[in-house]
């Protein structure tokens, strides 16, 4: 399992085995679930199934589904889908941060290794796949 730093945390994918580990991240956003608007109360097991719904053709093996973890506590969850519209296009499907550790810059920090990791690897582009307040954080913070 490849394993990253980043602020002193460990970035590690997430799948059928931890899933249910990075379930604090989503229910301390409780309006981030409202918004997925299933038609039901969104439950634990909604997210894999929800980020291993990928778009028509794409090919699984390239998505990257990581959980950020601090004090082997999760504290952020990123998605990405390189090589979608395109093999120069990295696309930035979710990033969510616990509530916990909104307003301390870690957004920012994960923001600005997605933008180093792409340059380095000759990415052209980003292109986010996110809400209207999340598309501007981002832009704030070098997307």
């Amino acid at each position: 399992m490849m394993r990253m730093e980043l602020d002193g945390c460990d970035i590690m994918p997430i799948n059928k085995v931890n899933y249910t580990d990075v379930w604090g991240v989503y229910e301390s956003n409780r309006e981030y679930l409202q918004s997925w608007e299933l038609g039901k109360v969104v439950e634990v097991d909604d997210i894999l199934e929800t980020f291993t719904r990928l778009p028509d053709g794409y090919d699984a093996s390239k998505q990257v589904f990581v959980g950020i973890w601090r004090n082997g506590e999760p504290v952020a969850i990123c998605d990405l889908l390189p090589q979608l519209d395109g093999d120069d296009n990295l696309w930035l499907s979710e990033i969510i941060v616990h509530q916990d550790e909104k307003g301390k810059g870690f957004g920012k920090s994960i923001v600005q290794a997605i933008v180093a990791a792409a340059q380095q690897a000759d990415f052209a582009r980003i292109t986010l796949g996110c809400s209207k307040s999340k598309a501007l954080f981002l832009a704030k913070n070098g997307l």
